[in-house]
């Protein structure tokens, strides 16, 4: 070899380290040839080597595990998860996924798990968690089967108690909220009429049952109940993640807040029954208290001091009063739940470990919801709203509720943290958390002086008579500021709005193995769900599973009849099939 090569390369120096077969380690080279080797600065400038080190590959997706062609309507915000709607028609048209000429998901990310149970709860099953309503139930999974797609190997996460972290990280992952699932039963002999998928409503536990409230429509009058979310086109920000519009004429209102009146007309008297629950959850409402407001100087107590709180309200009683003995009032039940958290009284406890376990509300140590009317009839497809300048999760809205607890206790990203404030004027329990959304509801909304909207109501439920002696009197404002919020007059045209018949106080206690899903076990599952269980099916399991699903359970021993080999022309699945495209709703009913 030339000393000086033309490149001016450096000579080549003969090596010391063996590399012929037969040679060991250390051992001098005996035969062979020294290799030179000359590197191309062309090769720096090819696709292959700049894209993934320097440019960057250029593919590009709209979500995972799914194609989106371009004129796609892209939603503006944070929560980018094809199956939450967005109630905006704020969009820009996506220029199309890149970088993959077959039509098939950009970005896929599948999972390799599904997830067996045995036990399937319908409404009121159980006495404690009777769920929130008939359409919806709880089903409790206990094991996980991971099956590896390659070598036919799986393996199993089994639930280990109350505070496993492990298999709560592995549910939350692959049946995480707003994702979807297919429930299959394992006992072929149970007739059944499921439907081909279902969403995960909530994934943080299960609600029990803390007070109900049953209307009675008899003597002497109804109760002035009303469920109403108020818009505000007044948007001082008048930007929408960076794209400006104009608020008053585009059409999206902003949400602004989601008021329940109890008592719009500020009685006394209770109409109808309000009952709590004697389980663990209210014991800080029912406990004795005697023992806890001796003082110390051996003065005398008020009887309100010394006694819990009573348990049932019946109808024509006076128990709706906003001062005073708080102990047989159901406004001071709800005082105490959110705002106090002294149980009968609004004094403080002498004694520091009751006032440490007890004088934080319960609603501010752990959820609380309110539902109303069985969430019967409403809206299931998970929304969000826009609030101000970003999109914020209805989390709660599509079983018919609203929170009672801090935002911040709702345990879904992208929710609203603020507070929630109950005030005495109508026995109003105000809610920026989350706005329920039902099928049936009345629209009013008021005109500034330049025929712009002003504020909008979207009244779900209501109590009492449309007009007369029993109308919700205080729950439109008869004036705004007209200049920028325009005019409501009179209280409201509620003639045909579905009636507040019942609504229920439930508190979350968090289970890591159970989901809620818009299963309605009579109608769904009138048959049961037979002695063998049944999985859940996540809607990203791995084609390669999906497709062969029958050969890995018989694998895993949980049908008995399969096949016995993989369809190898099935393994790389062509998902050719284009996302829905976006849903009317109740603020933009032409949005498809």
């Amino acid at each position: 070899m030339a000393n000086n090569p033309n490149n001016y390369a450096p000579v080549t120096q003969r090596s010391t380290v063996a590399h012929q077969p037969g040679q060991k380690d250390g051992e001098k080279i005996k035969s062979g040839r020294d290799y030179s080797i000359e590197f191309d600065d062309a090769l720096l400038s090819l696709g292959g080597w700049m894209n993934p080190r320097l440019d960057g590959c250029e593919i590009t997706g709209l979500f995972q595990n799914k194609f989106s062609k371009k004129g796609t309507k892209r939603q503006l915000g944070g929560i980018k998860n094809p199956n939450i709607q967005h109630l905006t028609n704020l969009t820009l048209d996506w220029e199309g996924d890149s970088g993959n000429l077959d039509r098939n998901p950009a970005v896929e990310t599948y999972t390799n798990t599904v997830f067996f149970g045995s036990t399937l709860s319908g409404y009121e099953e159980d006495e404690r968690f009777p769920n929130v309503g008939e359409d919806f139930s709880y089903i409790f999974i206990n094991k996980a089967f991971t099956f590896d797609p390659d070598n036919d190997e799986f393996f199993t996460t089994d639930l280990l108690g109350p505070n496993d972290k492990v298999f709560e990280r592995v549910v939350k992952q692959d049946l995480s909220y707003a994702s979807k699932f297919t429930l299959k039963l394992l006992d072929e002999g149970i007739e059944h009429d499921l439907k081909d998928e279902y969403n995960v409503h909530w994934n943080a536990g299960l609600f029990s049952l803390i007070a109900t409230y049953a209307e009675c429509a008899e003597y002497p009058f109804t109760q002035e109940l009303q469920v109403t979310t108020q818009y505000q086109s007044n948007n001082e920000e008048k930007n929408y993640y960076g794209l400006s519009y104009n608020p008053y004429t585009s059409g999206n209102p902003s949400q602004n807040h989601v008021p329940f009146f109890f008592n719009s007309n500020n009685r006394t008297v209770l109409t109808g029954s309000f009952t709590i629950e004697q389980n663990i959850d209210t014991w800080w409402w029912r406990r004795p208290q005697t023992s806890s407001f001796f003082d110390s100087n051996g003065s005398s107590l008020s009887s309100h001091n010394s006694a819990s709180g009573l348990t049932t309200f019946p109808n024509q009683g006076s128990h709706l009063h906003t001062s005073g003995d708080f102990s047989n009032s159901v406004f001071g039940f709800f005082k105490s739940l959110m705002i106090k958290g002294f149980g009968t009284t609004t004094n403080s406890f002498p004694d520091k470990n009751e006032n440490k376990q007890y004088g934080t509300a319960p609603a501010k140590k752990d959820l609380h919801i309110l539902t109303f009317n069985d969430a019967k009839g409403t809206v299931k497809d998970i929304q969000t709203e826009q609030r101000y300048d970003k999109n914020t999760t209805q989390a709660l809205r599509h079983f018919g509720s609203i929170s009672l607890s801090p935002g911040g206790k709702v345990p879904v990203p992208g929710c609203y943290k603020g507070p929630v404030t109950l005030s005495t004027s109508g026995f109003a329990i105000n809610s920026k958390v989350v706005g329920s959304s039902f099928d049936e509801y009345s629209v009013q909304t008021s005109f500034r002086p330049d025929g712009t909207y002003g504020n909008s109501y979207y009244t779900f439920f209501v109590g009492g008579n449309a007009s007369g002696s029993e109308a919700a009197t205080t729950a439109y404002p008869s004036s705004f500021n007209t200049s920028i919020y325009g005019e409501v007059s009179g209280s409201g045209n509620f003639v045909g709005v579905p009636r507040l018949k019942k609504f229920t106080v439930s508190k979350l206690v968090k289970r890591p193995n159970v989901i809620m899903a818009d299963i309605n076990k009579i109608l769904d599952l009138f048959d049961g769900v037979g002695g063998k269980g049944f999985l859940c099916i996540p809607e990203n399991l791995n084609p390669k599973i999906k497709n062969n699903l029958d050969y890995f359970l018989k694998k895993a021993e949980l049908i008995d009849k399969g096949p016995n080999r993989k369809n190898l022309s099935q393994k790389s699945a062509r998902i050719l099939r284009d996302p829905p495209s976006l849903k009317g709703n109740h603020l933009n009913p032409d949005s498809d």
